[in-house]
């Protein structure tokens, strides 16, 4: 809900770099405390294996683009 307002947020003021540097920081901050979430759920034993994930994502995402 959070980030759907945020987004409504920067498409009204799309013009305005303040937003866009919040709208992004926002995100970044939101996805870290996903990552945080799950490792805290999971337990530190999965840890490993999600960091991994996560790196190959990260590695292979102009693949990705690619294919889309």
């Amino acid at each position: 809900m959070i980030k759907l307002f945020a987004f409504l947020a920067l498409c009204v003021h799309w013009f305005n770099p303040f937003v866009w540097f919040s709208f992004v920081l926002m995100s970044h901050d939101m996805e870290m405390s996903c990552d945080e979430q799950v490792i805290k759920e999971l337990g530190t034993d999965i840890k490993k294996d999600y960091s991994t994930s996560i790196l190959s994502l990260a590695v292979n995402r102009n693949l990705i683009f690619q294919m889309i």
